[in-house]
């Protein structure tokens, strides 16, 4: 389980998410349902480490991030999604 280590607003208005764990950024849209992702230095730093050591085989591309936005649960107002 993730937990969030900030929620800020960014300079451009948008809600910021950054988790404590795996050092991700997330931005929701405004109705607050995941919208994209950003990796940050730390994060893939780390993913490089396990893949040199051959514990992880993921590729860190825009299916990778698609993958992990879809791994968001959020509320839409009825329902966990």
């Amino acid at each position: 389980m993730e937990n969030v280590a900030s929620l800020d607003i960014t300079a451009n208005g948008r809600i910021q998410v950054y988790t404590q764990y795996s050092r991700l950024y997330f931005y929701p849209s405004p109705h607050l349902t995941p919208e994209f992702v950003e990796l940050s230095n730390i994060f893939i730093q780390k993913h490089r480490e396990l893949k040199k050591q051959g514990r992880i085989s993921s590729v860190l591309n825009p299916e990778y991030e698609t993958r992990l936005l879809e791994g968001i649960k959020h509320w839409d107002g009825k329902t966990w999604k």
